[in-house]
């Protein structure tokens, strides 16, 4: 899922944007979320440094009554997400020359008074849902699925281990508290992931990032989070070599 965060002084404003962004997420079936709504900079600053986002979406006023405004607010999200997609909503188009000086190379400006300013909201989602989309996209590590009829977006980084379903022809993702279950094969999915993943039994793919431990005497593979899966005797060496390549 694709985070996005608003700053805006203005709660009528800020209620109008959320309005917009929810109704476009909701007609297009976009794998995206409002993480959170506020006219504090320093409360948005804070929330980022205790979730850590990576590649999220900003939309952010540049006029903000506060003793920081939204550039330099951008220069502070730089810190915590340097490959966000922030996007400056504004009364000043002039105030758009400051950006360069601060380096934040957003991904567009917004005039608040412009006719098709709903439209051009829904235009940057979209800019930004299509390269969450582009295979081996060096901007974002993610699985796309589709399930039932919504696209999924799901960062690598998510994802635990993969296994068949009891069900033909369907996959079970597991992620640190949510298991995925949709259609597919492992076959397919192994091809759409880097080397961080590999098999480590005919009906298991691990992602080698979340393994704690391989225990060689039961032949299983323990995660981080508590969850384990077998891993088969032909294998098993070649996946702690793995993990020593990983380490080292």
């Amino acid at each position: 899922m694709i985070p996005i965060y608003l700053c805006e002084d203005d709660k009528f404003q800020l209620e109008f944007w959320k309005k917009i962004i929810n109704n476009a997420i909701l007609i297009n079936e976009w794998d995206m979320k409002i993480k959170a709504a506020t006219d504090a900079p320093s409360d948005l600053i804070s929330l980022l440094n205790k979730s850590k986002p990576e590649n999220a979406v900003y939309f952010l006023d540049i006029d903000l009554k506060s003793s920081m405004n939204g550039i330099q607010l951008a220069a502070e999200i730089r810190k915590y997400d340097p490959r966000g997609f922030i996007i400056f909503i504004t009364t000043h188009e002039e105030m758009a020359l400051n950006t360069f000086q601060y380096k934040v190379e957003p991904l567009g400006y917004i005039i608040k008074e412009a006719p098709d300013f709903k439209d051009q909201i829904k235009d940057c989602l979209q800019n930004v849902y299509e390269k969450y989309l582009v295979p081996n996209n060096p901007v974002t590590d993610v699985l796309n699925i589709r399930m039932e009829c919504k696209l999924l977006i799901i960062p690598y980084d998510e994802i635990y281990y993969i296994e068949p379903s009891t069900q033909s022809h369907r996959i079970r993702l597991h992620k640190h508290h949510e298991i995925l279950e949709f259609s597919s094969s492992l076959t397919e999915i192994k091809s759409k992931l880097d080397k961080r993943f590999m098999m480590c039994h005919k009906s298991f793919i691990v992602n080698c990032n979340h393994i704690a431990r391989v225990d060689k005497k039961t032949y299983t593979v323990h995660f981080r989070n508590g969850q384990t899966c077998p891993c088969s005797v032909r294998l098993c060496n070649q996946l702690c070599g793995k993990l020593d390549e990983l380490t080292n």
